[in-house]
């Protein structure tokens, strides 16, 4: 191969690579969402008390079901616009003894279960 042909491929190899380093105006990008994805309706529903197959019928099964955690159920959702940033949601779930026990994340829940939830958690924990 001479030169030229070994500058060319060198070329076209860094401009290849260089594109999706760049943004083109006019450049569709898709929405990737990738995940467990659990609405605000879904955790307003939630109850402490409930059992771990009255969440799954609500929530689905969770994303992450740790072996060494067999009461920590965890449900993620990352939706990465096109062009826009990242958006990423977690909620994690504790059962005890086969019930919903605690309920944190970032999930935005209804005053009704603020209200309802917390008061419980509390007085377990003191």
């Amino acid at each position: 191969m001479n030169k030229t042909a070994a500058y060319l491929v060198i070329i076209l190899t860094l401009s290849i690579t260089g594109c999706s380093q760049f943004r083109f105006p006019g450049v569709f990008k898709i929405d990737v969402g990738q995940g467990n994805i659990v609405e605000s309706t879904e955790v307003e529903q939630l109850r402490i008390g409930m059992s771990e197959r009255q969440v799954k019928f609500l929530l689905g099964s969770p994303l992450i079901q740790d072996i060494f955690h067999p009461d920590r159920w965890d449900y993620f959702y990352s939706l990465k616009k096109g062009k826009e940033g990242t958006t990423q949601k977690r909620l994690t779930i504790y059962f005890k003894e086969g019930k919903l026990d605690r309920i944190e994340g970032d999930f935005d829940a209804s005053n009704r279960l603020t209200q309802e939830a917390t008061p419980k958690l509390n007085a377990k924990q003191g």
